[in-house]
């Protein structure tokens, strides 16, 4: 081969060196797939007339390089069409294979997953192809009931959709531990599950009685609910995993009683409280308690003491709505007037100064009336009137009142500093949460961090906005969950530990979703 050099002059290659005019040019030899060992022969760069020519000389240079294969678009083969519990994963991971035209696996090809425009995520966002041409993702669904999709892509390919369906189920209560939550169904029976921080996929079971029940609490690390006969059962966090794994159907509720009082309401002292508090009411107004009586909480008269079974409060006021706090109860009577009774220690029950305790149900001084009412842990009270007005008194910790700038308790209770109107209260851990007449949430006081279970929270009522509407607080709530109805069916728990001000909260993340609905299976 005869070659030109750049002044005109003939050259060939085994003829020596290049005049300097001619620069040697080195690169990276593109798709030689050489023997371990081998290098790369040295090359000069030379002129065919006016145009440079690069002769890269390999020593494996005897293979040319091959093309990049054309894959065709992903396909689906597995995940596609699963059901699921909104805020859980799904439990098949998302995948696909990639081939190329001859229908040959493909390997290391990027796909990357999207889902979609809700509040759905996939992890990982992008993955890449194994020796069989399988890439895989999983889909935490949004929080939200209804259809869903997410997509494979890869490059400019179309995407390939997969589609998943979220529901959840109906409860009327709910209430529990970080370890367990339990509801009462429609159908009167009780259901259990684990939240998502500690079952990825949500699971459930029904606890296996013959009893229907029409009302249920949870105190310290036990829930106990009440048949309409009166028959009490009881179980502990600790007997849902009697079997080594999380299992209620195996649970066995222990009777408290056969032949209690008939409650249709009961509640217990939430999360952390121990010795633990129950107290209900009849149909007719009686309230009855049981428990520790340290404080007088068990409205008998005496103070001290555990009582296994219910005892019947002193009072021959019919009570409607009541609420217990690790120190004192509170109710209201059937004309909204409401009654407290155990310690004063954050004036729930009048002046501090006056009164220490009550061992009977006391009036509150107001002239306000609540047809319902609830009293956190810490013994901050706050009703709501029949205008859907809330007024709270009792413990300042944590801006629980809804006031901004009291420090000090309160014996009087006193609207909170908002414009929302509510139809719905339940208290969580040391705050509030309340559903307003639009559907939104509103909260207030603090609420559980990473550093404590009553951390810093919100002084005034504060909306905190979800992609759906709700028709109702649960009562029950504990320090690190609270649920409520959605208006489009099922029940959503909210993650109070990722609720605060963003200085002071948890990051919600996939581990530790904000939201979540409760497993229908």
């Amino acid at each position: 081969m005869t070659l030109t050099r750049g002044d005109g002059s003939l050259a060939h290659p085994s003829r020596g060196a290049l005049p300097p005019s001619d620069r040697a040019v080195s690169v990276q030899s593109v798709g030689a797939q050489c023997p371990a060992g081998s290098s790369d022969i040295p090359f000069k760069g030379f002129r065919v007339g006016r145009t440079a020519l690069i002769v890269s000389l390999a020593a494996c240079a005897a293979e040319p390089p091959t093309a990049p294969p054309v894959v065709t678009d992903p396909v689906a083969v597995s995940g596609n069409g699963q059901a699921g519990t909104p805020g859980y994963l799904l439990a098949q991971p998302l995948t696909v294979r990639v081939v190329d035209g001859t229908g040959l696996p493909v390997v290391g090809v990027t796909v990357n997953w999207e889902a979609g425009s809700t509040d759905g995520v996939v992890t990982p966002g992008s993955s890449v192809t194994d020796r069989d041409g399988l890439a895989r993702t999983r889909w935490r669904l949004p929080t939200s009931e209804g259809t869903h999709w997410a997509q494979a892509r890869v490059a400019l390919l179309p995407a390939t959709p997969f589609r998943a369906t979220s529901s959840s189920s109906s409860i009327d209560w709910a209430g529990g531990s970080d370890r367990a939550l339990c509801g009462l169904t429609a159908a009167r029976t009780i259901r259990c599950w684990r939240p998502p921080l500690v079952d990825t996929v949500g699971r459930s079971g029904i606890v296996t009685t013959p009893d229907r029940f029409v009302t249920m609490a949870f105190s310290g690390s036990e829930w106990c609910a009440v048949t309409p006969a009166g028959r009490i059962a009881c179980f502990t966090v600790d007997d849902l995993f009697r079997t080594g794994a999380f299992n209620p159907a195996a649970l066995q509720p222990r009777v408290l009683t056969s032949f209690g009082p008939p409650l249709v309401t009961l509640a217990g002292a939430a999360a952390g409280a121990a010795p633990p508090v129950y107290c209900g009411v009849t149909a007719p107004g009686e309230a009855w308690c049981w428990g520790s009586n340290v404080f007088g909480q068990l409205g008998t008269g005496t103070k001290g003491g555990n009582e296994e079974l219910p005892v019947r409060v002193a009072s021959s006021v019919p009570m409607m709505s009541i609420d217990v706090g690790r120190e004192a109860v509170c109710a209201t009577e059937f004309s909204g007037q409401p009654y407290c009774w155990g310690s004063n220690a954050t004036a729930l029950l009048g002046n501090t100064t006056a009164i220490t305790e009550r061992l009977v149900p006391t009036p509150v001084v107001t002239p306000l009336r609540f047809f319902t009412l609830a009293v956190t842990l810490g013994g901050t009270a706050c009703g709501l009137t029949s205008a859907g007005q809330a007024a709270c008194w009792g413990a300042a910790t944590r801006d629980a009142l809804g006031r901004p700038g009291v420090a000090q308790d309160d014996p009087r209770p006193t609207p909170v500093n908002s414009q929302n109107i509510f139809f719905s209260l339940a208290r969580h851990g040391a705050g509030f949460f309340a559903v307003s007449v639009d559907r939104e949430l509103v909260i207030w006081g603090g609420v559980p961090n990473d550093l404590t279970e009553s951390g810093r929270g919100y002084a005034t009522p504060t909306r905190v906005t979800f992609n759906e509407r709700f028709t109702g607080a649960l009562l029950g709530g504990t320090t690190g969950y609270s649920c409520l109805r959605t208006l489009a069916g099922g029940a959503r728990c909210i993650d109070m530990y990722v609720l605060g001000p963003a200085e002071f909260r948890l990051a919600t993340t996939p581990a530790r979703p904000l939201q979540f609905g409760v497993p229908v299976q």
